[in-house]
C-alpha cells in the first residue's frame, strides 16, 4: 500500500433507503480538520459513520459523511443537512450529543458530533430482547426528555430509532446523528418540502411523502415504544410492504396484550401512532406529560431501570442472552420456548382436550430478512407469540411481569387509572367514555342539591 493510499479512504453510494441509486464515488482524506479517521462504525440508508480522533484536543469524535446529499443550492436534503447542523450545534442539552463542526470535503458533506463511548439502544435490545413493561416506560421517558428539548426548540429530528440512541457507560441516552434534521419548526405546523428521508421502519405515513413535523418524531418514538416492549418491529419486509403498512395499518395492539402489557401503556403507544396526524400526540413535550400520568411509581421505574444496566453491561462485555440452539439475538427467550411449546402441543395432544389453532413459528428465512436502510445491528421480527402463552423475559433481564396494583387487575389487562386523551388527539374512541356509575353518581349529586335547594326555599318562606 502506498503512502498516498494510506492517506485517503475510498466510499462508494449505492443505495438510499433500499433503492438503488447510480453509484457514487468518494476518496475523503484521513484527516479532516484535525481529525484523523480511525474506521468505520456505522452504515446508513444515506451515509456512513467513522470514528475519529481529535489530535489537538486528544479527544475521540464521530464523523458523519451524508454521502446520499448532492452539494447544490437546489439539492433539498443539502439544505437540510445545512440548518440541522447549524441548529443542532447551536443547541446543548442532556442526552443529546453535541456537534462540534460540520464541513463538504471531495462533494461529500459531514458533520463531526461527540463520540459516546458505549453500545446503541438498538444493541442493547438486541442483547436483552423485549423489556417489561415499567423498564420501557423510563426508557422512553429519559428518550422524551432529550426530544422535547428539541421540539421545544423548533428541531424535528426525523431519523429518530434505536441505532440513533447511545447508552454511555452510567447508561445514561444520548439522541445522535442530526444529519437529516430540520429546524425552525412551529409545533402546529408541518413542512411538506423536506424530501424523503428516515428510516421506513419508524417513518410516519406522512413521511413518505417528504413532510416533516414534530408529530413525525413523535410517531418514531410511539414504534420505538411498540420496539422495547415486543423485541421487534411492528412492520418488516421491503420498502413497498413497510410502506403500505404505516399507511393503512395500525400497530398490532393484540401483541402488546399478549406479552401482559397493561392497556394504559398499549392506549398511549396506539396515540402516539395514529396514522391521520391530527390525531396524534403533537410533540415530544406532549409524549412525556403522557408518560408521566402512567400509573407508576418513582421506585418501580428506577428498579426496572437496573434491567436496562444489565443489558448494556452484557453489551460493553460481549456478552449474549442467546447462546444455544436456534436462538438469534433477536428473538427473546419468551419467543423461543413459546414456539417449542406451540410444536409440542400441535405433535401430541392432550386427549379429550380442545386445542385453538395455533400460530405457525416464522420461518428462518423471514426472521433473517434484512430490514430496509436500517443500521447495523437491526433486529428481524421474532416469531409470533401463540395465544395464551404466559410472558416471560430473557434470562438475565430481570425484568418482571407487572403485578395487580400497578395499573394492572388480577389478569394483568384491566387498566387501574386511564390516561387523559390530549386535546388534539381525541377521537371516538377516546373523547366521551363516562361509565355507567358515573352517570348514577352525577344522578344522586344532582338530586341531592335539588332537595338542599327545595329545603332552603321552603325555610326562608
Amino acid at each position: 500500500m502506498t503512502p498516498h493510499e494510506e492517506e485517503t479512504i475510498a466510499m462508494r453510494h449505492d443505495s438510499v433507503r433500499g433503492i438503488a441509486v447510480p453509484a457514487r464515488e468518494f476518496v475523503i482524506p484521513r484527516t479532516l480538520a484535525g481529525v484523523r479517521l480511525v474506521r468505520e462504525i456505522g452504515r446508513g440508508g444515506m451515509g456512513v459513520v467513522w470514528l475519529g480522533h481529535h489530535d489537538m484536543l486528544g479527544r475521540d469524535v464521530a464523523v458523519k459523511f451524508l454521502l446520499g446529499a448532492e452539494v447544490r443550492e437546489d439539492d433539498p436534503q443539502f439544505a437540510v443537512f445545512l440548518e440541522g447542523s447549524r441548529a443542532a450545534a447551536r443547541l446543548r442539552a442532556p442526552g443529546m450529543t453535541a456537534v462540534l463542526h460540520a464541513d463538504v470535503v471531495e462533494g461529500a458533506p459531514y458533520i463531526v458530533m461527540e463520540y459516546i463511548d458505549g453500545p446503541t439502544l438498538a444493541r442493547v435490545l438486541h442483547v436483552a430482547g423485549a423489556f417489561g413493561q415499567a423498564a420501557a416506560v423510563e426508557i422512553m421517558r429519559r428518550l422524551c426528555e432529550t426530544c422535547a428539548v428539541l421540539h421545544d426548540e423548533g428541531i424535528v429530528h426525523r431519523d429518530l430509532k434505536p441505532a440513533n440512541v447511545m447508552v454511555d457507560a452510567e447508561t445514561s441516552l444520548h439522541v445522535t446523528d442530526f444529519g437529516i434534521a430540520v429546524a425552525g419548526m412551529d409545533p402546529s405546523a408541518a413542512r411538506p418540502d423536506c424530501g424523503l428521508a428516515g428510516t421506513p421502519q419508524y417513518m410516519a405515513p406522512e413521511a413518505f411523502d417528504g413532510v416533516a413535523s414534530m408529530r413525525t418524531d413523535v410517531y418514531a418514538l410511539g414504534v420505538i415504544f411498540y420496539e422495547l416492549l415486543t423485541g421487534a418491529h411492528p412492520f418488516t419486509g421491503d420498502l413497498e410492504t413497510i410502506r403500505a403498512a404505516h399507511r393503512e395499518q395500525d400497530l398490532p395492539a393484540e401483541t402488546l396484550r399478549t406479552r401482559g402489557v397493561g392497556e394504559p401503556v398499549i392506549d398511549l403507544v396506539l396515540r402516539s401512532t395514529r396514522r391521520d396526524s391530527k390525531f396524534r400526540l403533537k410533540s415530544a413535550r406532549h409524549l412525556l406529560e403522557a408518560i408521566e400520568r402512567l400509573p407508576f411509581s418513582r421506585t418501580d421505574l428506577d428498579r426496572a431501570y437496573t434491567d436496562v444496566r444489565g443489558a448494556a453491561l452484557r453489551c460493553r462485555t460481549g456478552e449474549n442472552t442467546a447462546r444455544e440452539g436456534d436462538i438469534t439475538p433477536a428473538r427473546s427467550l419468551y419467543d423461543h420456548v413459546s414456539t417449542i411449546a406451540a410444536r409440542k402441543r400441535a405433535e401430541t395432544p392432550a386427549v379429550g382436550v380442545l386445542h385453538e389453532p395455533l400460530t405457525p413459528p416464522i420461518s428462518a428465512a423471514a426472521l433473517s430478512a434484512a430490514p430496509v436502510a436500517s443500521a447495523p445491528g437491526a433486529m428481524p421480527a421474532p416469531a409470533e407469540t401463540p395465544p395464551g402463552a404466559a410472558p416471560q423475559t430473557a434470562p438475565g433481564t430481570g425484568a418482571r411481569p407487572e403485578r395487580a396494583g400497578h395499573g394492572l387487575d388480577a389478569q394483568g389487562a384491566k387498566p387501574v387509572i386511564e390516561v387523559p386523551p390530549d386535546d388534539e388527539a381525541r377521537d371516538f374512541e377516546s373523547w366521551l367514555r363516562p361509565s355507567l356509575l358515573g352517570w348514577i353518581g352525577a344522578g344522586v349529586f344532582g338530586l341531592i342539591l335539588l332537595v338542599i335547594v327545595i329545603m332552603m326555599l321552603i325555610s326562608n318562606r
